[in-house]
């Protein structure tokens, strides 16, 4: 006789327990897996927890015998979006490092001596940019590599338009704080 699905009733506390009792049996591993895929033990837990929070949303529509299914096939995508979104910032990076401005072509012509400062410059804000948390880097990303608005990166993050903005101002006082002032 099969079980009944503890997800039937509108009781919240009763998807609370499911959640509870396959984030106990199946977090290990999920992050596992998830690092298999993006090789980093934070981004991991990341992907795992965002899977979590999904199945908290959809498991009454997924059927009982395939749920632990759904989280595995779910944290791979997690952790593939958060990978390609790890690499995009890196090219962003990169690009920012690789890619003259207008201030290192005028100043290079004045002065060739400053150009080195200003690559140490470059690298270190760089290095700022990837020691923020992952969140921030990625609105960082998408407002100034991509240049998004921020309603559109709240449409694509699929998050509320002020923790966007919260995201963008505490990255941009990190930044001021971690680049010597003269630099910020």
């Amino acid at each position: 006789m099969n079980s009944p699905d503890p997800t039937d009733g509108s009781d919240p506390n009763e998807v609370a327990d499911l959640v509870a009792k396959l984030h106990s049996e199946c977090a290990t591993q999920l992050i596992q897996l998830a690092w298999a895929i993006v090789r980093d033990w934070g981004l991991a837990a990341d992907a795992a927890q965002e899977t979590f929070a999904l199945f908290a949303q959809k498991c009454r529509t997924i059927p009982p015998d395939q749920r632990r299914g759904w989280l595995f096939k779910t944290v791979q995508f997690q952790a593939l979006n958060l990978r390609r979104s790890q690499q995009r910032s890196n090219q962003l990076l990169d690009r920012l490092r690789e890619q003259p401005t207008q201030y290192q072509i005028k100043n290079t012509l004045q002065n060739p001596a400053q150009d080195t400062d200003h690559q140490e410059q470059i690298e270190q804000l760089r290095k700022s940019i990837l020691a923020l948390p992952f969140e921030q880097q990625q609105i960082v990303q998408l407002r100034i590599a991509e240049e998004r608005g921020f309603a559109e990166i709240a449409a694509q993050l699929n998050l509320p338009l002020g923790t966007v903005l919260s995201r963008m101002r505490l990255a941009l006082e990190k930044l001021r704080r971690s680049l010597p002032n003269d630099e910020a």
